[in-house]
């Protein structure tokens, strides 16, 4: 009786959900179509996919990061299953585009309703349907599930933010976790945390996290074909606003005496020309990089990044590297992007959700945590292109090589838990609640 009352409340509860969803989306329509993001692909949030009839693996993440944690799994997938189309969906447009030439089809995920979900998918049929972190949409995963699409979450993390919420709503995202094949997670802690939200224990995995397992292209020390003077590089990647002032505070007046070449990335598209505002105010001279084809180097002695999905190349250029979302209370980015490349980090104290790689790095000593100007420019000081810096970015890279295994890991896992025989065509059709 008890099962048969949790899942009939969550029947009731995933109807009105439905309902304000779809109702909720017409409502959005009109007021995304006022914003310049919001317009990207915006048809494609109603479903209007035109996907072409054929076998799709799907894979799903929010935006740039969590796409970037995909790669190892859907590069395992296009190697070892070549004739399989790839569909990759995001919830942000602009993150898509990095991503076009690494699949076959990419789509804006649809406002979480049925109605729109089931008009995207079409006559596509779905083999796999892979997501990232915590993209726990209900109607896509209840869509997927009544089509007997097997569904797996990889990177799993429960915050310590975000579990009071799951908490109380247990009663509707426990039955949504249980419509899942098998679910990756990156420590005991979130673990702990879906058994006790209903997850059977033998469909929870710890594998850690494959947005730490990031390829490194052969850019390296190549700076001097970005900037015509040869100068220790600062990149500061993923700024919001609030701490890019901050930083150009802190740093001015070395940009001022020739000390620094900087590459400037803003978090989001619709802050490029904020912060070449910000610039231009200042009296700092800038090129931005949609401008630039490095044909030959710019006189300029900053780079403004204003594209998408090219900040884990540029941060190969850096002598030292900030990255962002740390120093405003967004929870931080991943500093195993620029270890990779063996490039000292720092970032702010805001750093939720990053907090055990951040921590690693820190013990190491290889990255700093910044609070102030005076931080700042005693880190930049100490660590930008001098031979303490050399050391730290060599500490760096050696966590992000102990992080980088878990990429094969990971796709391990997933093969031994159905991901083979989904895609060989030996799938079985579970009944659903």
């Amino acid at each position: 009786m008890r099962l048969l009352n949790r899942w009939t409340v969550f029947r009731l509860c995933y109807a009105l959900y439905q309902l304000c969803a779809f109702v909720l989306s017409l409502v959005l329509v009109p007021f995304f179509a006022m914003h310049q993001r919001g317009r990207v692909r915006l048809l494609e949030r109603i479903g209007v996919w035109n996907l072409p009839s054929a076998d799709y693996v799907w894979f799903h993440g929010a935006s740039v990061g969590e796409l970037n944690g995909l790669r190892p799994v859907l590069e395992a997938v296009r190697s070892q299953f070549p004739d399989q189309k790839i569909l990759l969906t995001a919830t942000s447009g602009p993150a898509l585009a990095a991503f076009c030439k690494a699949v076959d089809e990419v789509r804006v995920l649809p406002f979480d309703s049925c109605v729109w979900l089931r008009s995207a998918i079409g006559t596509a049929h779905i083999n796999a349907l892979i997501i990232a972190e915590t993209e726990l949409w209900p109607g896509l995963i209840q869509v997927a599930s009544k089509q007997a699409v097997p569904i797996y979450l990889i990177n799993a993390v429960l915050s310590d933010y975000s579990w009071p919420w799951y908490r109380q709503l247990h009663f509707f995202v426990g039955p949504i976790l249980t419509k899942f094949r098998a679910i990756l997670v990156a420590g005991q802690v979130s673990a702990m945390r879906l058994r006790e939200l209903g997850v059977h224990p033998d469909r929870v995995l710890v594998t850690g996290n494959t947005k730490y397992a990031l390829p490194i292209p052969e850019t390296r020390g190549r700076a001097a074909k970005i900037f015509a003077v040869d100068r220790p590089v600062l990149v500061l990647g993923s700024v919001r606003p609030g701490e890019g002032e901050i930083w150009l505070d802190a740093i001015e007046q070395e940009l001022r005496l020739g000390s620094y070449n900087l590459i400037l990335a803003p978090r989001h598209q619709e802050r490029f020309n904020y912060f070449a505002v910000e610039l231009k105010r200042r009296g700092l001279a800038y090129r931005r990089r949609s401008e630039a084809n490095f044909s030959h180097p710019i006189l300029e002695q900053i780079l403004l990044l204003d594209t998408i999905g090219e900040l884990s190349h540029f941060y190969a250029y850096a002598a030292l590297a900030f990255v962002g979302g740390s120093l405003v209370d967004e929870g931080g980015h991943n500093p195993l992007e620029p270890a990779a490349y063996g490039v000292p980090v720092c970032c702010g104290p805001f750093t939720r959700n990053v907090t055990e790689v951040v921590e690693r790095l820190q013990k190491a000593g290889a990255l700093r945590v910044v609070q102030s100007q005076d931080d700042i420019r005693q880190c930049v000081l100490e660590w930008a292109g001098t031979s303490a810096g050399a050391s730290a970015g060599l500490l760096s890279q050696q966590i992000w090589r102990e992080y980088a295994a878990i990429g094969n890991r990971i796709v391990g896992t997933l093969m031994d838990m159905g991901l083979r025989d989904a895609l060989s065509g030996a799938r079985s059709r579970e009944v659903t609640v």
